[in-house]
């Protein structure tokens, strides 16, 4: 489950237990900010498979200018979590002149501190209009992947990225959201 931040849906625990109990195993990805302890606690008991967590940025400064609140607390929502017994990957966006090699190589020592075999994927940022970034060149983001190897045992490169493909989103929009979906539940 993506496209939107999961987490900030009341109902997401009722969902993932909703596609879970139907055999369905639920991946989901978020930003972390509103992963603590409790809803991680609530989302592996209604059968969250795993979670793809987005580090947009390990530096305060940057994080903040990236995303507009600091990373502590998504760091400490990372780590507890993984505590917790959640299955977790992380993806990090290289963004030409913002999040590069560098700051790449402070995400992947920030998880491998807490466990080098998270599986860590690194994708290329895709221009969109206005925006004042460009598509990295694939030499790019090899360089960055392969200063994250030095770091943790599973490091990819999701060039699929570079030219996407139309994914058909499920979430929010489930069509067994509405009264009698899955196993008869109501999230309306």
């Amino acid at each position: 489950m993506g496209g939107g931040e999961p987490t900030v849906d009341p109902k997401i625990c009722q969902i993932v237990s909703s596609l879970s109990s139907s055999g369905i195993e639920v991946t989901m990805e978020t930003n972390a900010y509103l992963l603590g302890e409790e809803l991680t606690l609530k989302l592996l008991k209604a059968g969250l498979s795993s979670t793809v967590v987005s580090l947009k940025a390990q530096q305060e400064e940057l994080h903040h200018f990236y995303t507009g609140v600091s990373p502590r607390l998504i760091l400490e929502n990372f780590h507890k979590a993984y505590k917790l017994g959640l299955n977790l990957e992380v993806v990090s966006v290289f963004i030409p002149d913002l999040v590069e090699k560098e700051e790449i190589e402070k995400i992947a020592q920030f998880v491998s501190s807490i466990d080098l075999k998270i599986p860590y994927t690194v994708i290329p940022f895709i221009p969109v209009p206005q925006a004042e970034w460009w598509q990295p060149r694939s030499e790019e983001i090899k360089e960055a992947a392969g200063v994250a190897k030095k770091y943790l045992a599973k490091v990819e490169i999701d060039e699929r990225r570079r030219n996407p493909v139309p994914i058909e989103s499920i979430y929010p929009k489930l069509s067994f959201c509405k009264k009698g979906g899955i196993n008869g539940t109501d999230f309306q």
